[in-house]
């Protein structure tokens, strides 16, 4: 079994990336956004090395030990990649400009492979050794909905954020306000609470199917006893520039895939419920930037359950809304931003 290590911000919103282990403005020559990453080459203190690319087109390694661009009228820089693939502008994280160079790695292909220095004490390090690889998520769609109602959403989504494919609309969006149940506790929105109108006193919405968002593997696929969640699938995506998001479906009524499991996008994965009774029918929807599907272990008879993973729940209050900001990610916006190639 292979391991990679990578390399992402621990809290800021990105992580200054440079040439040489200085400070200064002279060696900065990209940032890191909070959610990509790179992959390690050498971990050190107070600075990790990590491996970029740089299309060999525009720039050459010719002495054997440095990048630098190649000189050329009206040419000013030439992009910093976090990984070989030019067509997907979440690759790019920085520019070299004349006068600057990096340190050489290899050859490959088309692409130099060089060296960057990342601040140790800013990032955290992700080891990845998954037994079965992660399938590349290319394109996410809405887990509610027919593909024809998907089509027309993404053809004209409107600005409201309550709606989305059909009649499908979310009655509470991400990161709002808003009290579980009568005199009940407050909590700030993690996702989407996707509902259909109801048609007299009959919710239609329940026992609908939803769907995997994306392609992605299925790391959790349970029933949450603390909460209001109940029956839960989290399934992790990979996105084409490395970085990780985690989907979760809540309230189900049934499951129909397991851990471990591939999906791809637009798999049936259950149906919607009403989280065994505690609220009216409705698919609970969201995106996290952190590892809701990790493993976890009940405990011992007798002895109280660890918190489940599955069912995070930032709460209220200051800390609360800022975890949502920074932990979840709107899955209407985000999903719009990575919809399928027309």
């Amino acid at each position: 079994m292979s391991i990679r290590i990578f390399v992402t911000p621990r809290e800021a919103d990105w992580v200054n990336l440079r040439s040489a282990p200085a400070l200064g403005a002279a060696p900065l020559v990209g940032r890191l956004p909070r959610g990509a990453r790179l992959e390690l080459a050498e971990q050190g203190s107070p600075w990790h090395r990590c491996r970029v690319y740089v299309s060999a087109q525009v720039a050459r390694a010719s002495d054997g030990q440095f990048v630098a661009l190649i000189p050329a009228p009206g040419r000013a820089f030439v992009n910093i990649r976090l990984a070989p693939n030019a067509q997907d502008a979440a690759t790019d994280v920085g520019d070299l400009k004349p006068g600057q160079r990096l340190e050489f790695i290899e050859q490959s292909g088309e692409w130099l492979v060089a060296r960057v220095y990342i601040s140790a004490a800013h990032t955290r390090l992700i080891v990845e050794n998954d037994e079965v690889a992660v399938p590349v998520a290319d394109a996410f769609s809405p887990p509610i909905g027919a593909p024809d109602q998907h089509a027309a959403w993404f053809a004209n989504p409107t600005t409201s954020r309550a709606r989305w494919p059909g009649a499908w609309f979310d009655a509470n969006p991400y990161g709002t306000h808003y009290q579980l149940w009568t005199n009940g506790p407050w909590a700030y929105h993690t996702g989407a609470d996707l509902n259909l109108p109801r048609q007299g006193d009959v919710q239609v919405d329940f026992g609908k199917p939803c769907f995997a968002p994306a392609a992605g593997i299925v790391r959790a696929a349970r029933r949450i006893k603390r909460g209001t969640f109940g029956k839960v699938v989290i399934i992790e995506h990979r996105l084409p520039q490395g970085e990780r998001v985690w989907s979760r479906l809540a309230h189900l009524l049934d499951m129909l895939v397991t851990p471990g499991q591939i999906v791809v996008r637009g798999q049936e994965v259950g149906h919607v419920g009403d989280g065994e009774g505690r609220f009216p029918a409705h698919l609970h929807y969201d995106l996290a930037r952190i590892d809701l599907g990790r493993e976890w272990n009940p405990a011992p008879p007798g002895q109280p359950d660890p918190p489940d993973p599955a069912g995070d729940w930032p709460g209220d209050g200051e800390a609360g809304r800022l975890r949502v900001q920074s932990d979840y990610v709107d899955p209407r916006e985000f999903t719009l931003t990575h919809r399928p190639p027309n």
